[in-house]
């Protein structure tokens, strides 16, 4: 888009109307029998309004109540299971069922998370390395699993009701779904690209 002589502001309002597509509610709607299968309570989520930016000496932290900032998923699409980045573990989250009841506010919370750090640290839409995707009409985003000394930081629980095999970083399986609880990380100036993640906390398989 900006090859193609489109300003930020036109590339911000893009990606607002893409989102909105998403989340309106005159788009389908949960197509779940007998009530939502998969119900997501939105209103847990952390008010991004609230966040404080607090630039340290080589970052810049983002707080709610002086606290880091958590955040539980809705079920989540896994199609390609883990892959190994480096010392860490990188995840693509896909929003398959993004219709089920709260799933469009939870990613529009994603969304609004990218808009609140593109405000306060005052930077331009191609500065910051998005970890928001959209790919054949599926929304996304992208998380990892770190680790100190080969030890990953997550914990891993797998409740399928007919798992039969244990299941661990080195052993996860692709085509599943799952329920994550996700820290927001910090924000890093690399090379005048601002970069953020999701470090994932939890990471439980369900059905």
């Amino acid at each position: 888009l900006k090859e193609a002589g489109y300003t930020d502001d036109d590339i911000k309002e893009y990606i607002a109307d893409t989102y909105s597509q998403i989340t309106n509610k005159n788009k389908p709607t949960c197509k779940c029998l007998n009530g939502c299968s998969y119900s997501y309570d939105f209103t847990k989520l952390v008010n991004i309004d609230e966040f404080n930016f607090t630039p340290e000496s080589k970052y810049t932290s983002i707080l709610h109540n002086n606290n880091r900032v958590y955040v539980d998923t809705p079920r989540l699409y896994l199609p390609f299971g883990l892959d190994k980045y480096y010392n860490n573990w990188s995840l693509n989250f896909e929003f398959d069922n993004k219709y089920c009841d709260g799933h469009p506010e939870f990613l529009d919370f994603l969304n609004n998370v990218e808009c609140s750090i593109l405000n306060n640290m005052n930077i331009k839409l191609d500065e910051l390395n998005t970890q928001l995707k959209i790919k054949n009409g599926v929304p996304g985003f992208y998380a990892r699993i770190q680790s100190i000394n080969r030890k990953p930081l997550c914990k891993i629980i797998d409740t399928r009701k007919r798992s039969t095999s244990f299941v661990n970083v080195y052993k996860f399986p692709k085509d599943v779904h799952v329920i994550a609880k996700l820290r927001l990380g910090n924000i890093w100036n690399i090379n005048n690209v601002f970069c953020y993640k999701y470090n994932i906390m939890e990471l439980r398989i369900v059905d």
